[in-house]
């Protein structure tokens, strides 16, 4: 066919209805808001999200989520190539072209978009064909095909008288054969190739669409015929192209997969797809390893125990145990309240019924009061220091008064004769009873008095 005249006809026709090129589907425009860099992805998600990720909260937690058309554990996306995975809703007759986030379909030469699906064009009922007048026009899937009329001999878009070889066979072209036709013989062109019989050239079915490979087959063109080639990802099940049957590599029908043991595998037409479950970073980026996160150490989406817990970290994620002398408020270590262990509160305390309890951060502390030994050295036996004995402290007894121990203390009491100066028996001083102190004296009137000490 004159594919110059072909393609005139067709720019006509886009100049008059538009362009063949609209999406047959919703690819091109189901994902494209997800290229925008999200703005919300620095907020509380720790480390920060991917350029293409969302910070959304999950179960309590901050988590990064790749966009719609990305993949990955949220810190790290990479885009999704939804035409070479198959997870496009392209029209059959429709060209998918990845985008970022995102994919594109155009409907293939021949055909026009209806809005949801690329229709073909009927070329010979719209007048489009290039077809000899001594021809006919027959519509194919996004094409058309000239076939001369009998008599006439050629390619369709010229068709002539055929030749007669009756006399001489030789004359036919390479790719011809001298048939008989009963009243004359006649030089016909080889199936697969079209022209006069005297010039014969090879039919290209795969452009033409008159071939029968499967729709996911990739047809060759050859001398004289064609060839069908099922893609990788497909069961060549007739052995000649014809119908290409999808593997579920998943079930480990194929090449199988190499999904991480971890990965969940999904199917998809001509391929398949891991994905690395939460708690999991995607190493690779294909799910073929699965390495665990340790939230504990920051990794991942990180970890949401108190700061008075103990993270351990566990295959796929991690468990928080708040510190002892601390209640797990919420029961999973995201809240640990201090105990007041001396109001009773958690396991209580232990401190000397003398002792001073003191709540602190996790715990409590015990001091003994003044006067009494801290026997234990944590407060709980306070034991009563003799301080007469010269025990603790000591004591400030006046040497003259006697000393008498006391629960956490001591008196000090004045011998008679004595007056208690300070009161407390520290300093004992002498009565003079021949001058009237103290209780005074009893001598006779006629008598000498003389003080002594204490008398």
């Amino acid at each position: 066919m004159n594919v110059l005249k072909y393609s005139a006809i067709i720019s006509l026709i886009l100049l008059m209805f538009g362009s063949c090129d609209d999406s047959s589907g919703s690819g091109n425009n189901t994902n494209n808001t997800n290229n925008t860099n999200n703005t919300n992805n620095t907020n509380s998600c720790t480390p920060e999200c991917d350029a293409n990720a969302t910070c959304e909260e999950a179960d309590g937690a901050p988590t990064c989520v790749c966009n719609m058309g990305y993949s990955g554990d949220g810190i790290t996306c990479a885009d999704i190539d939804e035409c070479t995975e198959g997870t496009d809703d392209c029209d059959v007759n429709a060209t998918c072209t990845n985008t970022d986030g995102s994919y594109e379909c155009a409907c293939n030469d021949g055909y026009n978009s209806d809005g949801t699906a690329c229709v073909d064009i009927d070329e010979c009922a719209e007048g489009l064909d290039n077809c000899d007048i001594n021809a006919t026009c027959a519509n194919t899937d996004g094409n058309f095909t000239c076939t001369c009329n009998e008599p006439y001999v050629g390619d369709g878009i010229t068709c002539v008288e055929p030749t007669d070889c009756t006399s001489d066979p030789t004359i036919c072209g390479e790719n011809a054969t001298c048939t008989d036709m009963g009243a004359q013989s006649i030089c016909l062109c080889n199936d697969g190739y079209t022209g006069d019989g005297l010039v014969c050239t090879d039919i290209d079915e795969c452009d033409l669409g008159t071939d029968n490979c499967d729709i996911n087959a990739t047809c060759a063109n050859t001398p004289g015929s064609f060839t069908c080639t099922c893609p990788t990802g497909y069961a060549d099940t007739n052995g000649n192209g014809t119908l290409c049957t999808d593997y579920d590599e998943c079930a480990g029908e194929g090449a199988g997969n190499n999904c991480d043991a971890l990965a969940t595998c999904a199917n998809t037409e001509g391929g398949y797809t891991c994905s690395c479950p939460s708690g999991y970073a995607d190493t690779n980026g294909d799910g073929s390893l699965c390495t665990d996160y340790d939230e504990c150490a920051g990794e991942g989406t990180g970890n949401n125990c108190d700061a008075a817990a103990l993270c351990l970290n566990t295959p796929g994620g991690f468990t928080c145990s708040c510190f002892a002398g601390y209640e797990d408020t919420n029961g999973d270590g995201t809240l640990c309240t201090d105990y007041d262990e001396c109001a009773g509160e958690g396991t209580g305390y232990t401190c000397d019924a003398l002792a001073t309890c003191a709540n602190t951060a996790g715990g409590y502390t015990c001091t003994c009061p003044s006067g009494y030994a801290d026997t234990n050295g944590d407060g709980t036996l306070c034991t009563d220091y003799d301080e007469c004995a010269g025990e603790g402290p000591g004591n400030t007894c006046d040497a003259l008064a006697t000393c008498a121990n006391t629960a956490g203390g001591y008196t000090c009491t004045c011998p008679s004769g004595y007056a208690d100066t300070n009161g407390d028996g520290t300093l004992c001083t002498d009565y003079d009873e021949c001058a009237g102190e103290g209780p005074g004296n009893t001598c006779d009137a006629l008598a000498t008095c003389a003080n002594t000490a204490g008398g």
